[in-house]
């Protein structure tokens, strides 16, 4: 089981590659969505964490497989936490004794790990660490520019070295923006000579796929050198043929998510021993390797007593998907099986404020009804949303689609507003390119964000899915291919949920209903216009807002193709904190009319209503 955000590569071609077969094989099946072919050759399978949990509301005994296999179970995230409280069940109770589960980590604490999964010793297996000598070098004095240093352990220890040590160079940047800058200035610090006998590459979560797969190719004995910039993705599943240097900047972005202001932020943030660790061991595996780390000696050995290892994501994630997931699985697994619990209860717990926020965003999404001194109940629409591929707001907005008769239409926005990487690229990119910025304008709906990358995913499709048509519109033809695959996941979920339901696309898309479903999935996201007047904030003009019955102040993020200085009222499936203005930016933004909103309303308060009768 994988996190498919995090991986740099195909995993399918990485677990082929190891256990020494094809494609065509069949014998590896990469599960990242319903709706892959389950074939009779299938004996390894690759799957995500989201697609696991569904197979296990179908069977929570999960009586197709022999082993379970979870891998980086040292990040701890929500996920994980959740399928390890599931393991544990399945073994404490002996609901199928023939199961075996392995639990895999580069970095773990063991100790804290037999805690958490009921192990004990004589389960622990350890395999070979390097094979090759790998010498740390650290810096006399704390370093105040980490470009500067990079380029100068280039140009002064990396460029110059012996022909034995004459290898690629893996340097370890925070984030991408850092990745992208960084390499700007090795390309631009490296003489013509040097250009011609390096190679500079970035690699990063939202690369492209094939960039990526260029960046990280094996190369001949005697290639030109490369130099990877590359994010914490590569701390993990990576090997670079023919690595010799890794130069490590000793900090890294981590998403976090603030239950107070109910957005994520990126926090940049020192890197554990644990990390610095991974990190050092990407060398070493197939000659000897050097490590430049940008701190002092001192420095790290106050990290190894004060940070050993990273704080585990499930005490900073957003947890509404998976106190959503946790509920359906325990009802899931009442229908089958004797339980004497209302709730998996986590073996990491995170904080209360992140669960009262998951509680109070599933309460307003009509997912969950609470009541005083009871425990929570899932309504009949939780469950459905439980089983849907998609974030909480936009399986509400589905749901409702249903009811108003444009689920086809709804599918597709909702797919399309959920790729990893966005489908309109963004307008700094298309700066070089003055046309495809003029036709990416021509396709946007006045609608809202919503529509318009529904609109412009329309159009690809109307072009033959064509890539360069996508490249002349200022679209991501590879978010698009993502989009159309996960439309036709979510399509199969409807129809196994509604079998008796007829969906047919309307010829003229009813737009209203549209924004009413959005409006039913986003009451917890309505941001109030303030007053301009009483506005004491100037932020590059824009326009200010405030949370619903909240003081929280909220700007519109420049991605926006919305006037919103019109419309008093919005909602917004993005937001993320702005650093230098202490403000948090909002983007997906769709202005919405009250009577919408009061009609949301009256449908959340007659769903709490039935659920509190039956």
């Amino acid at each position: 089981m994988y996190n498919r955000s995090d991986q740099p590569i195909d995993v399918t071609k990485l677990t082929s590659s190891i256990f020494s077969v094809t494609a065509d094989d069949k014998i590896v099946l990469l599960r990242m969505r319903d709706g892959e072919v389950w074939t009779d050759q299938a004996k390894i399978v690759v799957a995500t964490e989201g697609m696991f949990y569904r197979e296990m509301l179908r069977d929570p005994s999960a009586r197709r497989y022999s082993a379970v296999l979870f891998d980086e179970i040292h990040e701890q995230s929500r996920w994980l936490e959740l399928m390890i409280s599931w393991s544990n069940w399945v073994r404490e109770r002996h609901i199928n004794d023939d199961l075996r589960f392995a639990f895999m980590s580069a970095t773990t604490d063991f100790a804290a790990l037999q805690a958490r999964v009921s192990l004990d010793a004589s389960t622990e297996i350890r395999l070979p660490t390097l094979n090759f000598n790998v010498s740390i070098r650290y810096t006399n004095e704390p370093v105040p520019d980490i470009y500067e240093w990079v380029i100068q352990v280039l140009m002064e220890e990396v460029l110059p070295a012996k022909e034995e040590l004459d290898g690629d160079v893996l340097v370890f940047f925070p984030g991408s923006r850092e990745c992208e800058r960084g390499a700007k200035m090795i390309k631009n610090n490296l003489s013509m000579q040097e250009k011609e006998k390096m190679d500079v590459y970035t690699l990063y979560s939202d690369l492209e796929q094939n960039k990526k797969e260029v960046a990280l190719a094996n190369r001949p004995i005697g290639s030109i050198r490369r130099i990877v910039c590359a994010t914490n993705i590569a701390e993990t599943s990576v090997t670079i043929s023919n690595l010799t240097y890794v130069l490590d900047t000793c900090y890294h972005k981590s998403s976090s998510f603030d239950p107070e202001l109910n957005h994520k932020r990126l926090l940049l943030t020192p890197t554990s021993e644990a990390q610095a660790n991974q990190r050092a061991g990407r060398t070493g595996r197939t000659s000897q390797g050097v490590v430049f780390r940008a701190l002092t000696e001192d420095t790290m050995n106050e990290i190894a007593t004060s940070r050993a290892f990273p704080t585990a994501k499930v005490k900073s994630e957003d947890h509404s998907d998976t106190l959503l997931a946790n509920l359906a699985l325990v009802k899931a697994i009442r229908g089958k099986y004797k339980v004497d619990f209302d709730i998996f209860p986590l073996p990491n717990q995170p904080p209360a404020p992140l669960m009262l926020r998951a509680t109070d965003t599933l309460r307003l999404l009509g997912a969950i009804v609470v009541q005083p001194n009871t425990p929570i109940r899932l309504t009949e629409d939780g469950f459905k949303m439980s089983t849907l591929s998609l974030e909480t707001h936009f399986s509400r907005s589905l749901l409702q689609a249903v009811e108003e008769g444009c689920a086809e239409e709804m599918l597709e926005l909702c797919a399309a507003c959920s790729t990893q990487r966005p489908i309109l690229v963004s307008k700094g990119k298309l700066e070089k390119t003055p046309s495809s910025k003029e036709e990416q304008k021509k396709l946007e709906l006045p609608y809202g964000d919503h529509f318009t990358v529904w609109n412009c995913y329309r159009a690809w499709i109307e072009n033959d899915k064509s890539s360069e048509w996508a490249e002349a519109h200022g679209i991501s033809h590879t978010a698009c291919v993502e989009a159309t695959l996960s439309a036709s996941a979510l399509s199969g979920q409807l129809d196994t949920m509604f079998p008796d339901t007829i969906r047919q696309p309307s010829h003229v898309p009813n737009i209203e209903a549209m924004c009413r479903c959005l409006v039913q999935g986003h009451l917890h996201r309505i941001a109030v216009q303030l007053d301009p007047s009483l506005d004491p904030f100037q932020f590059q003009g824009a326009t200010h807002y405030n949370w619903r019955d909240e003081s929280k102040t909220l700007v519109v993020h420049k991605s926006t193709n919305v006037r919103t200085e019109m419309f008093p009222l919005l909602i917004y499936s993005g937001a993320i904190l702005d650093d230098e203005a202490d403000l948090t930016s909002i983007s997906q933004i769709m202005p919405v009319d009250i009577e919408w909103i009061n009609a949301a309303t009256s449908k959340l308060n007659q769903t709490i209503d039935a659920e509190n009768m039956s």
